[in-house]
Order: C-alpha cells, then structure tokens, then sequence
C-alpha cells in the first residue's frame, strides 16, 4: 500500500449507527450507504451527530486514510 497510505482510491466500510455526512471533516467523503434498519440512507447517524459512534469511528478512519471513501 505504500507508507504513509492516503486512501485514494478506496473506501471503508463503517457497520454502525451511521454516518453523519454534514460533519465538515468528512468534506463530502460519505457515501450515501443503506441503513438496514429503516431501509433509507445511511448517511445520517441514527445515534445523533453529537453521540454517534459510527460518526466517531469515520472520524478516527478518516484520521489515517484522509483521502478514502467512507461508506456507511
């Protein structure tokens, strides 16, 4: 993969609440993702942006691959 690995070209799946795709660290990087539960879009947290932990676990990946998709 090469080091540092930037993510380009790649996505990583998150399997959780969701992801807040307004967070502005994630600058458009969210797929829109199927949440299993109701059917719609993932790209919302269904915990809330503020307690969500799929948001917090994106933001941690986002951290080490800043240039990878995010799918939720």
């Amino acid at each position: 993969l090469g080091i540092p690995f930037e993510g380009e070209d790649s996505a990583v799946a998150v399997i959780d609440t969701g992801i807040d795709a307004a967070t502005p660290g994630f600058r458009g990087r969210v797929a829109r993702g199927r949440n299993v539960i109701t059917n719609g879009p993932a790209d919302d947290d269904l915990a809330g942006a503020t307690n969500g932990h799929g948001t917090l676990v994106a933001g941690v990946i986002a951290q080490f691959v800043p240039q990878a998709t995010l799918q939720p």
